[in-house]
């Protein structure tokens, strides 16, 4: 339904206001259903079942390595698989200074297990957070540390 202007001026504001609120609800409706057809018309499309490629693989032997030398240092890591479950290899660095560290390493049905070798100035007592900070800090608050015995000890322990 159209009005021209002529006819909208005989018409309160109120009114006027509420037949382009039809309109535009028309128009809103149509813009809807048109929106709801499409996505139903693309949802239809991918239906379609995915084809599986393959199946599950059994693990099947491998091994490979490397080594890298150069001013700042070595690295190196070898790994090999039997195809039965188990990984074995190694990895490590030599830096520029000589700190050499050599890690060892089984992944089987026993999960991860790993033995380090090194020659690093802390060998024997790895600590996370042992930095001196440059205030003191409160007597309450302490750092904890991991031997190689794998007992966990407070570093005040050890420091006083």
């Amino acid at each position: 339904m159209y009005l021209s202007v002529s006819q909208t001026k005989n018409i309160p504001q109120s009114e006027r206001s509420s037949i382009g609120l039809l309109k535009n609800s028309n128009m809103l409706a149509k813009i809807v259903l048109i929106t709801a057809l499409f996505a139903l018309a693309v949802g239809q499309i991918g239906l379609n079942e995915i084809e599986e490629y393959g199946g599950p693989f059994e693990p099947i032997p491998y091994s490979f390595g490397y080594a890298i030398k150069d001013v700042h240092g070595e690295q190196h890591r070898q790994e090999k698989s039997d195809g039965a479950g188990v990984v074995t290899g190694s990895y490590g660095f030599v830096d520029e200074h000589g700190i050499h560290r050599q890690v060892y390493y089984i992944a089987d049905h026993l999960g991860f297990r790993a033995k380090i070798v090194t020659n690093e100035p802390v060998k024997g007592l790895y600590c996370w957070n042992n930095h001196r900070p440059i205030f003191k800090r409160p007597r309450s608050q302490r750092s904890t540390c991991l031997t190689n015995d794998n007992y966990l000890y407070n570093l005040t322990d050890f420091t006083g």
